[in-house]
């Protein structure tokens, strides 16, 4: 016999949340890490990095009636590596299951065809599931730039990013007395053997970082002798370092959470970018491959529609109604999750700066 909190959320109700949810892949790029890295819809279950190899030399010499000499083709190496599962559920108890009931039995119904209590409630838990989606994403992105690596349980593959790529600024930017910031970029941007083949596009950073370089003795002399008002640091730089790239501040951050006496407790908010680290971003325009490389989401079979002939492909929900069965305590699950993982592809080309 059917219990009598059976299909409150049913088909009408999952697509409510799944549609929130799915927000972030058919309108990816809001956050600036996936203008970086974005998002691709991968119809596979394994994934292929393909290290691009930079070009460079000169045409060589060659004699009169003597053949050229032969160099490499352009070329690259193909590893293969196995995306990550990405997983979540909403529990609604069985206060919950009741007061959805009632929801659903009085007030106008709109053209979701669920009253405006049942939207309330199903928006909260899909937006929920929403951002913890994205953080979850953007983190792996950042993390892939920063550190070269995608984890995922006890495995991890490694981008192979050049161990000479990370960079030291010339002073310690969290000694304001000394520090050098602007110059500092300057010299790197101008002089290192390293970057000056690339047209740089931004110097990428986080608040703190950035509240360094404000900090430092040698801008605020500069701010006082020059009687500034604004204090933006790109307005300095230009006057300083007119062709000094420009710095990007991104301030994405997440924070964990965990349930103390059934009340939700957020935990201190991190910088998805880490503190002390700049990315050089190198303007990419005109070259085979834009970007650093894109976020792979892959094939999964829990999307209610995925069969083994034909996985899904994209973010998923659906409805677990197993608890009804626990009639002591009924609940209901609404799970929505992902496969996936960051991929990439331009290793060679992601320098860090250590600014302390």
């Amino acid at each position: 016999m059917k219990h009598a909190l059976a299909g409150i959320i049913g088909d009408r109700q999952r697509q409510i949340i799944h549609a929130v949810v799915d927000e972030i892949f058919s309108k990816p790029g809001e956050e600036y890490v996936m203008k970086l890295m974005p998002m691709r819809m991968m119809p596979s279950a394994i994934l292929i990095n393909e290290k691009l190899s930079g070009m460079g030399g000169l045409t060589g010499e060659r004699a009169l009636n003597e053949r050229g000499k032969a160099i490499n083709a352009g070329s690259s190496k193909t590893a293969y590596f196995d995306p990550g599962s990405y997983q979540e559920h909403v529990l609604f108890t069985e206060r919950d299951l009741l007061r959805l009931r009632r929801y659903g039995s009085i007030g106008e119904r709109g053209l979701t065809g669920v009253t405006a209590g049942e939207l309330d409630e199903l928006s909260r838990s899909a937006m929920k599931l929403q951002l913890r989606m994205k953080n979850r994403m953007n983190k792996l992105n950042w993390d892939a730039l920063f550190t070269g690596l995608y984890n995922w349980k006890n495995i991890s593959f490694n981008f192979g990013i050049p161990g000479g790529n990370a960079l030291t600024a010339a002073s310690d930017w969290t000694n304001y007395a000394t520090s050098t910031p602007l110059a500092d970029l300057w010299a790197l941007q101008t002089t290192n053997a390293k970057l000056i083949k690339y047209k740089i596009k931004e110097f990428v950073m986080n608040p703190k970082t950035a509240a360094d370089m404000m900090s430092s003795a040698s801008i605020n002399k500069v701010l006082q002798n020059m009687n500034v008002k604004n204090n933006d640091i790109n307005e300095l730089a230009k006057f300083l370092y007119p062709n000094l790239a420009p710095i990007k501040i991104v301030a994405d951050h997440w924070q964990d959470e965990s349930l103390v006496s059934g009340e939700i407790v957020l935990g201190d908010a991190s910088y998805f970018v880490p503190n002390d680290k700049i990315l050089v971003v190198p303007d990419f325009g005109g070259t085979l491959y834009g970007a650093f490389g894109e976020f792979d989401v892959t094939e999964n079979l829990n999307d209610p529609s995925a069969t083994i002939e034909k996985p899904a492909i994209g973010p998923y929900t659906f409805v677990d109604e197993k608890g009804l069965e626990e009639r002591e305590s009924p609940w209901v699950k609404v799970v929505s999750g992902f496969n996936g993982a960051p991929n990439l592809l331009r290793a060679n080309d992601v320098f860090t700066i250590a600014t302390h």
